[in-house]
């Protein structure tokens, strides 16, 4: 029975010294079930501190939900996968800019007070990004069927960090491998500045059909001189290091010239 699994998995998390119960892990089981069925959700996305469900405290969940459902996962804070499709998402602690994309795109059903660990969010998608499809062709794509499609970029000021956010869909069939990506910043001279590179969107979970919504900080020094900066960006094979081709959109050496920035 399901008694059985939620005792284990508090047992687990016990064991991990972190802060879910088995009353909120009831109540957020419950909910997702009610929702599935209610907005006929095809996946189930969980937003919390692991990139696969080896790595996510709530790796157990997939065992109390129906066999039919999409189960992914994905580091809160580092991106969110959008299927074409209806969708859930559990969110498991707090991201300001995970949270305002989920506003944007979705709506609110639930949310649980979990104490020390924050709150939890229940959210629901209808599947899609139609502010993204008004772009009339990608910036870039790449040999592994991913495109880019867009970005937005926050200014920053020297001793902070530059806020970018980029749009990206996949037209392939995810990679046997993990695939991740990198973002460069370069100062007006051409010197290398600083770097944020990860998963981003765990490739695993990729669909044909997936936006996927990153969001990157790139670190600016105190000392950064003011003037134009350029930001570039790309994708890699891990663990083998290997860029993955760039067949389209500007650039060199298999990474994008994505975008200029002023810094005061």
């Amino acid at each position: 029975g399901w008694s059985l699994f939620v005792s284990s998995a508090v047992l687990q998390q016990e064991q991990l010294q972190v802060c879910p119960q088995e009353r909120q892990i009831r109540a957020a089981v419950d909910a997702i079930r009610t929702n599935i069925r209610l907005f006929q959700a095809r996946d189930l996305v969980v937003l919390s501190d692991g990139i696969d469900a080896s790595y996510s405290t709530f790796g157990f969940i997939g065992r109390l939900l129906p066999e039919d459902i999409s189960l992914r996962f994905n580091r809160l804070g580092d991106g969110v996968p959008v299927p074409e499709t209806p969708a859930l998402y559990l969110v498991a602690g707090e991201d300001p800019r995970t949270i305002d994309v989920l506003d944007r795109i979705g709506h609110l059903l639930k949310t649980w007070d979990v104490g020390s660990c924050g709150k939890w969010r229940l959210y629901a998608t209808p599947g899609g990004l139609s502010f993204a499809n008004g772009a009339p062709e990608p910036i870039g794509k790449w040999a592994n069927g991913l495109q880019l499609w867009g970005y937005q970029v926050e200014k920053a000021t020297p001793g902070e960090s530059l806020i970018l956010t980029t749009f990206w869909k996949a037209t392939a069939e995810r990679p046997l491998q993990w695939d991740h990506f990198f973002f460069h910043l370069f100062s007006p001279s051409g010197q290398f500045i600083s770097q944020m590179d990860g998963p981003g969107v765990s490739s695993p979970y990729w669909r044909v059909g997936d936006w996927l919504i990153l969001l990157t900080t790139l670190p600016l020094p105190a000392d950064a001189p003011p003037g134009r900066y350029e930001i570039y960006c790309g994708l890699y094979s891990w663990p083998d290091l290997e860029r993955i081709p760039l067949v389209a959109g500007e650039g060199t050496d298999n990474r994008l010239h994505l975008a200029e920035v002023q810094i005061p």
